[in-house]
């Protein structure tokens, strides 16, 4: 990022407007599950395409003269709408002197701890909704797992079978999944379960996440945030396993089971992101605040293309 520059009053300071961009926190996947497409409004139309493509068009062999088949193509439209997700700090004059001995921008400090608990921290809370709300499947995509098919029972569970009903059931979108997201509790208990260590009786050491991504032939995400309520920690997830297709380069018209759609074109911001630093009134409060926005929507697109399975633990 470079050497923080003191801003002038009311500037849209672009470094730290990147800053809200780029900056990520480990723990967090929303951004890897529901891809960032940019659009030039803030509510809009987009399209859900009917998919006929996978019909058998009938008879096409065409006679000399006779016209050939006509086929459909039906499409449907949606809407998503971009508010401004927002939070500010204040920041004092006297914070910039008093932590030159810890090397700290008191500025870049305040935009990345709004960027921690407002713009990601809740758009986390949000995707996780979205994805583990069981209403959001058809039955046919979503299973609840009772007694000794619980991944936690390691001896009578079948994860590698219940994740291999996931994708066929996904596979019928006519695009395999490619993405698996489950809980750190949901990880070990994967990581001890009898058919799964079977498959690896040859390996020294324990399971490893790159072991779960082998074996279940998907890119699996650990989703691992952590949630203070009322001064209670705990995991942001619940112990569930979230099997999908997400596209690898996002548009409109792809088969992704949700996306997060980012105003790019949002007034004063860098692609829907913005950090603001501004005067506080009066001025003998003798600060400043430091403003973080940032203008977007998540919505699930195509609800076929998840799978989730319910209670793993």
């Amino acid at each position: 990022m470079g050497t923080f520059v003191a801003p002038l009053q009311g500037k849209v300071d672009v470094p730290l407007s990147n800053f809200a961009l780029e900056y990520r926190n480990n723990a967090y996947v929303a951004d890897r599950v529901l891809p960032r497409v940019g659009v030039l409004k803030q509510s809009d139309l987009y399209a859900i395409w009917g998919q006929e493509m996978l019909d058998d068009p009938g008879d096409e062999v065409r006679a000399p003269t006779a016209a050939a088949i006509e086929l459909v193509q039906t499409v449907s439209t949606t809407n998503y709408f971009c508010p401004d997700h927002a939070a500010s700090r204040i920041v004092a004059d006297e914070e910039p002197s008093g932590l030159a001995s810890l090397n700290r921008d008191p500025y870049r400090w305040a935009a990345q701890m709004l960027l921690d608990r407002v713009t990601l921290l809740k758009k986390e809370s949000r995707a996780m909704t979205l994805l583990t709300t069981a209403g959001n499947y058809s039955a046919n995509n979503r299973t609840t797992l009772t007694g000794g098919k619980k991944w936690s029972d390691p001896l009578n569970s079948d994860p590698i079978g219940d994740v291999e009903t996931a994708k066929d059931q996904i596979s019928l979108i006519g695009t395999p999944p490619n993405t698996m997201v489950i809980s750190r509790a949901t990880a070990h208990a994967l990581k001890v379960n009898a058919s799964i260590k079977a498959r690896f009786v040859t390996k020294g050491g324990p399971i490893t996440m790159a072991d779960l991504v082998a074996i279940f032939e998907l890119d699996v995400l650990l989703a691992d945030a952590v949630l203070r309520t009322a001064g209670v920690k705990a995991k942001l997830w619940p112990d569930t396993a979230w099997i999908g297709y997400v596209s690898q380069t996002p548009n409109q018209e792809d088969l992704s089971f949700a996306k997060t759609f980012m105003w790019e074109s949002a007034p004063g911001t860098a692609g829907g992101a913005s950090t603001e630093i501004n005067l506080v009134y009066p001025a003998s409060r003798k600060s400043k605040s430091v403003d973080v926005h940032m203008y977007y929507d998540q919505k699930i697109t195509c609800a076929e293309a998840g799978y989730i399975i319910i209670d793993t633990n």
